[in-house]
């Protein structure tokens, strides 16, 4: 660049040459802005840019993610009778790839086969990495089926986008049908496609078939990582496999793999849906002891598993290390079996304390923990406060309240029957008048 200023400043005429040498050295640099400029200039001399000039330029745009500006240049190269080489195509494909812009890699594909221009390895992997970034799981196979028909090998690279885009759409089977080709081929397993395989089975809730696609890395001469790890951890969590969440948590810890925050959440989640509060608590304390900060997840997983004793303490841990109850964390504490009245009524004390602001689920927990108690002077406090924070009933509050009714007797009952009509009247008076 310093050296086309020098050029010009002694009134040298630079040729397309000269320019082409600038512009490829902005490109080199990633100084798109300087590349488009130089371009720009040569229009404005008698000089006309050449397929060399134009692929600069459009590359240095592509490798700027600027896919927009990098069509523009391909646009006017094309109106002005030059032929794009296969660098012009390579760059304007990647530069759609990268603009999640699939619809134009694929245009641009097929104009190069029309143009008897015979797409590279790296075309075809921007292609089909451009229709897994769109979603596009149909159109990254029908590119992977005319690459292997036009006799170009795909590499992992290409393998792994395709199995990326068939877990985005949670299409497992093809996930793992691709892997085992894979396995079976010249080509070398990666763990980036394994770990999509993985994600997509744990999403459609196979999780036997996650668990196997890990333990085949081992075969394959692969180590799972913290990735791999996660995604069959969380298809565990959601089988409510609790028993196996926690051995391949020891087994992390093992391997010298640090658990993160979302594997321990996965772990906590795994032992409350198999109801092992005990398990629960040992997780989240082994997370203090590993200094993995417990956050709100964390917290309301365990909470729901466990005990109203053991919520209360949680509820106050949570204080203590600075991780604000939501109403999710008061509604679990409220859940816990055998919740006395007089702790329900604080609990929800502790929810205005808060700020948080309640709902339906927390008042439906908290008269259901103070109906099983029956205690019939709560209920008709906590249902007067529904009245007070605007919080409409459901179909499971009038239950709670007629099963409450039939604990009171018949004087109270009358009471709580009042109150529950009174309430849904006030809230249907408050509906639009259609």
């Amino acid at each position: 660049m310093q050296m086309l200023i020098t050029v010009m400043s002694i009134r040298m005429l630079p040729d397309v040459i000269s320019f082409n040498s600038a512009v490829s050295a902005c490109e080199s640099c990633n100084h798109w802005h300087r590349s488009v400029a130089l371009l720009e200039a040569m229009h404005k001399t008698t000089l006309v840019p050449d397929v060399v000039s134009y692929n600069a330029c459009v590359t240095a745009c592509s490798k700027a993610h600027h896919w927009e500006l990098a069509w523009v240049k391909y646009y006017s190269m094309i109106t002005k009778g030059i032929t794009p080489s296969m660098i012009t195509f390579s760059a304007a494909i990647s530069a759609c790839e990268s603009g999640n812009e699939w619809m134009g890699a694929l245009g641009l594909l097929e104009i190069m086969l029309c143009s008897n221009v015979v797409p590279n390895l790296i075309v075809w992997n921007a292609v089909v990495s451009g229709c897994q970034k769109g979603q596009q799981w149909i159109s990254s196979i029908e590119a992977l089926a005319k690459a292997c028909g036009r006799s170009i090998q795909p590499d992992v690279i290409t393998y792994s986008a395709v199995v990326s885009a068939c877990e985005k759409v949670q299409k497992w089977s093809l996930a793992i049908w691709l892997v085992t080709h894979l396995s079976v081929s010249m080509v070398p397993l990666d763990s980036i496609a394994v770990n999509s395989a993985i994600n997509s089975c744990g999403k459609a809730s196979h999780w036997e078939h996650a668990v196997w696609l890990m333990d085949s890395m081992h075969e394959h001469g692969m180590t799972p990582d913290i990735i791999s790890y996660s995604s069959v951890i969380t298809a565990l969590e959601r089988a409510h496999q609790w028993e196996q969440v926690l051995h391949l948590l020891k087994e992390m810890q093992q391997q010298r793999l640090k658990p993160d925050i979302i594997v321990y959440n996965s772990a906590i989640s795994g032992c409350e849906k198999g109801l092992q509060w005990v398990a629960s608590l040992q997780v989240l304390n082994d997370m203090t002891s590993q200094s993995v900060a417990a956050d709100r997840h964390s917290y309301n997983a365990a909470i729901t598993s466990c005990s109203w004793q053991m919520s209360a303490q949680l509820l106050g841990a949570m204080r203590v290390f600075n991780v604000a109850p939501d109403i999710i964390s008061y509604s679990a504490g409220l859940s816990g079996s055998c919740s006395p009245w007089p702790l329900v009524l604080d609990f929800i004390e502790g929810v205005f304390t808060e700020g948080v602001r309640p709902n339906v689920v927390m008042f439906n927990a908290g008269l259901l923990a103070v109906q099983t108690a029956l205690a019939w002077k709560a209920v008709l406090l906590l249902l007067s406060s529904m009245k007070c924070n605007h919080v409409q009933p459901s179909a499971a509050t009038h239950q709670i309240g007629v099963n409450a009714c039939e604990a009171a007797g018949c004087h109270n009952s009358l009471q709580v029957l009042h109150v529950l009509v009174d309430l849904q009247t006030y809230y249907e008076a408050r509906l639009p008048q259609t």
